[in-house]
């Protein structure tokens, strides 16, 4: 099995230096594919080195999950070298209209809402984490990613070379430190981060360098030993003890998911209409208290009924989702179409078009661990967050110069 490991494990690495090489390190498609085979290489990396999450599993499951895996990262790759050609023209700008300032301006009032809402939550947080999954959180989670939408909206929406404001960055920075060692989304943390270094650099093409490396391979460090030491665990026991395996932490759950599910489907056809139930999720509960559940919901509480009882649950993949709802033509098809729209938003000549790179890289930045109606519920909210206010003083400034000019 070794062999079939690594594989898996080459066949991802060749792809993402083909996308660096070909697309450049700051660029939708390599962040994607990246995204896809860190998750897709947990158990292979496993097997090679640790072999606890394997052990025991069918030869023929891996091999073939580990093929669905790579199949979709061959065929977003060469989807992702298929765009079209452009015809939207360089925008026109309203003279003194500033977005930027705008939404710098709501950065700083969703810091500031983030800040009072979650003060009521911080010593709860800070005994456990888990223990938020039985609170009210909906305002707190609305407020965070408000201010990373706004913050990554701050930065697509700035002059060339106009350096970001002092305050927006020791904002982000206050909002990054509470999310790491107090609330521990890092995920929130890593995108914000991952949507800057992209969004900054979209209009031109970045080699891979050294400092590059450094600065994720850091990154990644120090997320890790926050996680092992936030409630009093010891770093060293943590790794010495296997703690560096991707396939038991964050990177793991495609590859738990698809254990549990592949042997009950047949994927020749489809087996779900999550996809369809996925739009639900735009109405409140409040309104619609039977609304189907999204597929993450579904999984907890067929595979796991008894942490569903207590209100846990288990973040689903996209990856798997595909393949349930559309079998395993569609997901090809799913995959190869995924990586054309992909690449049709990789170079945007416009402030909208990178408002539209921005919120759908937010939203699909981590998309082998989300569902689709959690991925439609990000979009939804950001578009909501970004576009409305855009449109509204945008409007508003074109009506005054207007008024101005009639007037004189």
């Amino acid at each position: 099995m070794h062999e079939i490991y690594f594989i898996f494990l080459a066949t991802h690495t060749f792809l993402i230096f083909a996308s660096i090489l070909r697309f450049g390190l700051a660029d939708i498609r390599t962040v994607l594919l990246g995204m896809a085979a860190l998750y897709a290489n947990s158990y292979p990396i496993d097997g090679l080195f640790f072999d606890i999450a394997t052990d025991g599993l069918p030869s023929n499951l891996i091999i073939e999950i580990g093929l669905i895996f790579a199949t979709f990262s061959i065929f977003f790759f060469i989807g992702g070298n298929l765009t079209f050609k452009s015809h939207t023209k360089d925008e026109k700008r309203l003279h003194n209209f500033d977005p930027s300032k705008l939404y710098s301006f709501l950065f700083g009032i969703s810091l500031l809402a983030y800040l009072i809402v979650g003060s009521q939550y911080w010593n709860i947080a800070l005994l456990d984490r888990n223990a938020l999954y039985l609170e009210p959180v909906t305002i707190l989670a609305l407020s965070k990613l408000a201010v990373s939408v706004y913050f990554v909206a701050t930065i697509a929406t700035k002059q060339a070379n106009e350096k970001l404001a002092l305050a927006v960055i020791v904002g982000f920075v206050i909002f990054a430190l509470i999310e790491s060692f107090v609330f521990g989304d890092r995920r929130i943390v890593a995108t914000s981060l991952i949507a800057w270094f992209v969004v900054t650099n979209c209009h031109r093409r970045v080699n891979l360098k050294p400092t590059h490396s450094l600065y994720f391979f850091s990154l990644a460090f120090l997320f890790l030993f926050i996680e092992t030491t936030r409630y009093g665990g010891n770093f060293i026991e943590a790794i010495t003890s296997g703690g560096i395996n991707p396939a038991l932490g964050e990177l793991g759950a495609p590859w738990f998911i698809a254990v549990n599910i592949y042997p009950d489907i047949a994927i020749e056809k489809a087996s779900s209409y999550s996809f369809i139930e996925a739009f639900s999720i735009l109405i409140p509960r409040s309104i619609w208290p039977d609304r189907p559940m999204g597929a993450s919901q579904w999984f907890a509480n067929t595979y796991f009924p008894e942490i569903a009882a207590i209100g846990g649950g288990f973040a689903f993949s996209l990856l798997i989702e595909i393949l349930i709802n559309l079998s395993i033509i569609g997901f090809v098809v799913i995959s190869l179409f995924f990586g054309i729209f992909v690449a049709n938003l990789a170079r945007p000549r416009s402030t909208p078009q990178r408002l539209t790179l921005a919120i759908w890289l937010c939203s699909l930045a981590f998309f082998p661990r989300y569902d689709s109606a959690t991925i439609l519920k990000s979009l939804a909210i950001g578009y909501s967050l970004i576009f409305l206010p855009y449109l509204l003083t945008r409007v508003s400034f074109a009506l005054s110069i207007r008024n101005e000019e009639s007037a004189n």
